[in-house]
């Protein structure tokens, strides 16, 4: 099993992403090990200014944090977007 942990600015949590040695997705939790919110690709959309966008492809293992809620820290893994907030 591999496993990739990312800090969540502003904040002590992590989030730790577990796979199997074929990169398939096994879990995303919090350094306590609860289950991680997700939301589908298709589901999660950002403003840029007057534009509403859905993102329709990234990479996988992409990761990123936004203005609007700086202490969630976002991971898609296998199509879905996975997130943990304080």
């Amino acid at each position: 099993m591999a496993k990739k942990t990312y800090d969540i600015p502003g904040t002590t949590r992590k989030m730790h992403v577990e796979y199997d040695s074929e990169k398939k997705l096994i879990s995303v939790t919090d350094e306590n090990g609860r289950a991680a919110k997700k939301v589908k690709m298709g589901e999660l959309k950002i403003k840029i200014g007057d534009i509403e966008a859905e993102i329709i492809d990234a990479p996988d293992g992409t990761t990123f944090l936004t203005k609007h809620n700086p202490t969630c820290r976002w991971v898609l893994k296998s199509g879905k977007w996975f997130y943990i907030c304080t």
